[in-house]
């Protein structure tokens, strides 16, 4: 009897024995290819988080469909990154972390009862977190700023200088078939601008920008007349500018290409404060006598215009970017109102108050296009097409420059 006690022991310390080493080991990986790729999805054309080189090793959290889920931190960004591996990059290695799996209790061997324990204050209860994929921490607010170059074409504006510039050439032709003329019409069509903005993250990867411009553009003609045999000298210098200040309101959706890299493209709408100065000096010298006048006109606008593009950002930092874009405006402005000033050698100067219209004149040597500010609408017998001056500021424009997420 005393035996069958001793055999009956003996078995059930053999059985918790083999319990505790029957464990179930996590696994732990070696990368086995020159370069394998950490991707955001469980799919060979999902994005890369990140590459990691051959002999890399890394611990592996769970095996699904030949996908094996793991954790590594970026080297470059200091974050921790969550994906998935192919099977046929890495090869299992190495001794992990063990796991007793539960057993189903024996009921023929009476254990003795353990003696009693002082109760333990239960830890509270914690939810699993199911949103266990989050690759960078989330950073609500940006500012940005940035500058580039701009390609537009005001085309009613842009007609007046090559007009007025073929009307020179005419009417200096028309004086005398000798005077020798010079200068071609330079046309608007490129400028400079610059940008900042301020942007709030309104859910996952779509942001909302609020932002201010200013960008310009401007052109100097010069057309030169010489009649040397009378010592006659005439030149004209005109000076055409046009300034933009649009408010600008956009939203911004974020696409992660892989670490580091985002695309993004947006689409919003503004509200633009516009400029068109116009300077123009004329210089006669006629044998020994020298006169001048000069003439200026300023006139502004505002109204509603729309843009859109697409952009670039590079991960500097954990809050630095260096980003790259390209935009597109709409917008044509009108209803400009201003003042037109003259003065001249013999000190006589006037400005008048008007609005900004554009016509063509007909002259014996031919019709030309003009814009100029009047008081009212031109009427005179030789002014026809006569209405109140466009200028189209439709613009594609490149930047680049640098924004702070925090």
């Amino acid at each position: 009897m005393l035996q069958n006690k001793y055999i009956i022991f003996f078995l059930m310390m053999a059985g918790l024995c083999t319990s505790l080493f029957a464990a179930v080991e996590a696994t732990k990986l070696k990368v086995i290819v020159e370069t394998a790729s950490v991707r955001f999805k469980p799919e060979l054309s999902s994005s890369v988080l990140i590459t990691l080189p051959k002999g890399s090793i890394l611990e592996a959290e769970k095996f699904q469909d030949g996908w094996y889920i793991v954790s590594v931190r970026s080297e470059k960004t200091g974050f921790l990154l969550t994906g998935y591996i192919h099977a046929e990059s890495v090869e299992e290695i190495g001794e992990t972390k063990k796991v007793v799996p539960t057993q189903k209790p024996r009921t023929d061997i009476k254990i003795p009862a353990p003696p009693p324990k002082k109760p333990e204050t239960p830890a509270p209860e914690t939810k699993p977190d199911k949103k266990a994929k989050a690759v960078f921490p989330k950073q609500l607010y940006g500012i940005k700023l940035t500058g580039g170059y701009v390609f537009l074409y005001p085309e009613e504006i842009n007609n007046a200088i090559s007009g007025r510039n073929a009307f020179l050439f005419s009417t200096f032709q028309a004086i005398s078939p000798d005077i020798s003329i010079s200068g071609d019409p330079l046309e608007i069509k490129s400028g400079y601008h610059i940008k900042s903005s301020f942007e709030i993250c309104l859910f996952s990867s779509l942001y909302l920008e609020a932002g201010c411009e200013y960008f310009r553009s401007s052109k100097k003609n010069e057309v030169l007349a010489k009649r040397i045999f009378y010592n006659f000298e005439s030149s004209v210098v005109d000076h055409s500018r046009i300034s933009l200040i649009p408010l600008t309101l956009t939203l911004n959706y974020h696409f992660p290409l892989e670490e580091g890299l985002d695309f993004s493209l947006f689409l919003g709408a503004e509200y633009g404060f516009a400029r068109y100065v116009d300077s123009r000096e004329t210089t006669i010298i006629s044998g020994l006598s020298e006169s001048w006048e000069r003439r200026e006109i300023r006139a502004s606008a505002s109204g509603l215009g729309f843009h859109g593009g697409f952009g670039f950002s590079f991960q500097l930092s954990p809050s630095l970017f260096f980003v790259v874009e390209g935009r597109g405006r709409l917008m044509t402005l009108k209803n400009f109102d201003g003042t037109v000033t003259t003065s001249d050698n013999t000190g006589l100067s006037e400005t008048l108050e008007g609005k900004l219209y554009s016509y063509t004149r007909w002259y014996p040597h031919g019709m030309y296009p003009f814009v100029d500010l009047f008081p009212s609408a031109p009427s005179e017998e030789d002014d026809y097409a006569v209405k109140e001056a466009e200028i189209g500021l439709n613009s594609l424009s490149f930047s680049a420059g640098f924004k702070i997420r925090f």
